[in-house]
């Protein structure tokens, strides 16, 4: 499973890269090359980007593949992680049973 979510983020990563460099590599420095345009996905990955900036040289093409690219890595992506340290979770859960190990709830209370 961690093979398919490390490929599926590079298929992203490099076809969005490509995307943006075509798109705006002509209008804006920081996707002058596909090299430039993939760290500044990974950039705006992280929340380091400028929406203003890609609105400005296309005012439609901009915010489409800006939001298209946030949808894929955030809500894709990560939902493709989360379901792969569930699937962790669940794999050590039964292997500590079959070790015999059992999970005792602990009920947690405030006291005053």
């Amino acid at each position: 499973m961690l093979g398919t979510l490390v490929q599926s983020f590079v298929l992203v990563l490099i076809g969005s890269g490509q995307g943006f460099f075509m798109a705006f590599g002509v209008y804006l420095f920081s996707f002058r090359s596909l090299d430039e345009s993939i760290l500044g996905l990974l950039r705006m990955a992280v929340g380091d980007f400028d929406y203003s900036e890609l609105q400005g040289a296309q005012p439609v093409l901009g915010p489409l593949m800006f939001w298209v690219y946030i949808f894929l890595v955030f809500f894709v992506l990560m939902s493709m992680f989360i379901a792969l340290i569930a699937e962790a979770f669940e794999d050590c859960r039964k292997g500590l049973e079959k070790l015999g190990a059992t999970f005792v709830e602990i009920e947690l209370t405030h006291h005053h």
